[in-house]
């Protein structure tokens, strides 16, 4: 009868182990986290704010603004993949449905 005694206490040990072991887990990976968000987001509030002031010289270079209609050649285009059928008589009352 006593190994049946121990059962319950060895659950509740196993239990408190889980619990600590995924615990601290979540604390390392929260604590990680607060550590390494700060200099990421302050890397890049300073890469926006270098490549901004850069910008603006090498902006008007860069981009003519051109309108993209320029690039559209003008006439319509021909269609591809398109195979004409012979027209066939349309039957007096034609309204089947089974062509389809």
């Amino acid at each position: 009868m006593m190994p049946l005694l121990f059962l319950p206490i060895i659950l509740i040990i196993v239990g408190i182990v889980l619990v600590l072991v995924i615990g601290f887990s979540f604390f390392i990976g929260i604590a990680l986290l607060h550590i390494l968000i700060w200099p990421v987001l302050i890397g890049l509030l300073i890469w926006w704010l270098v490549r901004r002031q850069s910008g603006h010289t090498s902006r008007s270079r860069r981009h003519d603004h051109r309108d993209w209609q320029e690039y559209i050649k003008p006439g319509p285009k021909p269609a591809q993949h398109v195979k004409e059928e012979s027209h066939h008589e349309r039957q007096a009352h034609h309204d089947d449905w089974s062509d389809f």
